[in-house]
């Protein structure tokens, strides 16, 4: 296939595509008397599923360890990286999440931080 013919390919196809869609909201605007919904972009429905995609991963790393277990953002970061190498996280994230945590009496402060030294927190 050369580029010429794929561009006329895919020109073909959306111009099918937006037909059918184009049918497919009359139908919809006939048997209801208003607007079809409009459907949620899928880069923005992508976006808001992998915002909270890196909580869910940290409560999940810190759910997996035994009772007792110290640990810092680091392990958390590289506990996440390893169940899912595709949600990119933050550091500065995942502290104000361990707070939060931590004030909610789920995890406790076993020490801490200070300047450069990171706070250990404890299962």
């Amino acid at each position: 296939m050369t580029p010429a013919q794929y561009l006329k390919a895919r020109a073909k196809l959306e111009n099918d595509h937006r037909a059918k869609l184009k049918s497919l909201d009359e139908v919809w605007a006939m048997l209801n008397d208003s607007p079809p919904p409009q459907p949620i972009d899928s880069h923005e429905m992508a976006t808001n599923q992998v915002r909270g995609a890196w909580r869910q991963l940290a409560r999940q790393v810190i759910e997996g360890m035994p009772a007792g277990t110290q640990f810092t953002i680091r392990e958390i970061e590289s506990g996440i990286a390893e169940i899912n190498p595709l949600v990119s996280t933050d550091r500065v994230q995942i502290s104000i999440y361990l707070k939060q945590l931590a004030d909610g009496k789920e995890i406790k402060v076993a020490e801490a931080g200070g300047g450069r030294r990171a706070t250990i927190y404890k299962k």
